[in-house]
């Protein structure tokens, strides 16, 4: 089962490891400026974890960090952090 979020909650960041991304596909139609998000790998968050264990052979986990106004266009995952592990 998934912890609900309060929304009313402060962010914490546990001091992980941002990555800044742009998304690049559909540029044309959501500029880049629009499509900026940050991503943390190797994450551990207890209950994810635990969740993960229980539900998967194999699993990374990962966080995004999205500002306001920003999004992330339509895209196919490729899995490249996984299958890089």
């Amino acid at each position: 089962m998934l912890k609900k979020i309060k929304l009313n909650k402060k962010f914490k960041d546990y001091g992980f490891k941002w990555q800044r991304e742009i998304c690049k596909n559909n540029l044309a139609i959501h500029p880049a400026n629009t499509t900026v998000h940050y991503q943390a790998f190797e994450v551990k968050i207890d209950w994810i974890d635990n969740f993960a264990k229980k539900k998967f052979k194999l699993y990374t986990i990962s966080v995004l960090k999205q500002p306001p106004n920003m999004l992330i266009p339509l895209h196919k995952d490729t899995y490249y952090y996984l299958k890089k592990i």
